[in-house]
């Protein structure tokens, strides 16, 4: 509701009071405000509490005014960007450039996957490290009439373990102990050979189908007959329960 409709001075301009204000709203504003200063009263401060308070907010206000002053009495400056510079373009050959310049020699250079005669490394050439494995050095690796290989291989930029004595069948790559094996990328290969007598189902089977003449890959063999297949299935539900059986 307006305030103060009973001053001296409210009366003297004499305004138009609402409708809906009667004189009980009137007395009660006013009794109100005679709580209010009432409390302001009592809640006052001593001059001698309130005054180093006081001078501390003035001569803050100096000090801003004088520093605004002196701000804008200093000659006009050039602004300066802050946005940072992008790196400037570094050209990047294509890969077909790249494979013209490389020192590895692939056995089929329009594939996906890039596989070096020399090193017996593999890389795809969907991979972002492709450049870095194509700029890359190049050592032999010998394989043996027996499909041994000496030294670890890399495929798509990871090594196998050293602890592993590798060998090829069909462009894959396995264990001879622990029957890990490696097509496109290595996995369990680059973890620590396993003890023969530690051997996983699935290494079991792997080194089955070497013996047996398939590839290594159950993935990819070809099972010569129902018994394989039922023998495969038994393999992996062996390693099944033994993955998930709690200690």
């Amino acid at each position: 509701m307006p305030s103060h409709l009973d001053d001296a001075e409210q009366k003297e301009r004499n305004l138009p009071t609402p409708e809906w204000v009667s004189r009980h709203h009137i007395s009660g504003n006013s009794h109100a405000d005679r709580l209010a200063n009432s409390a302001c009263q009592s809640h006052d401060l001593l001059i001698e509490d309130a005054k180093p308070i006081i001078d501390a907010v003035t001569l803050c206000n100096r000090v801003q005014r004088r520093l605004a002053a002196i701000v804008c009495s200093l000659p006009h400056r050039t602004s300066v960007s802050h946005v940072p510079s992008k790196p400037p373009l570094t050209f990047r050959p294509p890969v077909s450039f790249l494979m013209q310049r490389s020192l590895h020699v692939f056995s089929d250079p329009t594939s996906t996957q890039l596989s070096c005669v020399i090193c017996l490394c593999k890389h795809s050439i969907l991979s972002p490290g492709i450049r870095d494995f194509l700029a890359s050095s190049c050592s032999p690796c010998i394989v043996s009439p027996s499909s041994r290989v000496s030294g670890p291989i890399s495929i798509n930029g990871r090594c196998t373990h050293v602890t592993h004595n590798l060998a090829v069948c069909n462009s894959e790559y396995y264990c001879i102990v622990c029957g890990c094996f490696a097509r496109d990328r290595v996995l369990k290969l680059t973890q620590c050979c396993r003890d023969p007598l530690r051997i996983t189902p699935h290494g079991a089977l792997t080194l089955s189908n070497v013996q047996r003449g398939l590839r290594p890959s159950p993935i990819f063999c070809l099972f010569h007959s129902r018994g394989a297949l039922l023998e495969h299935l038994l393999l992996l539900l062996i390693e099944y329960l033994v993955c998930t059986k709690l200690p």
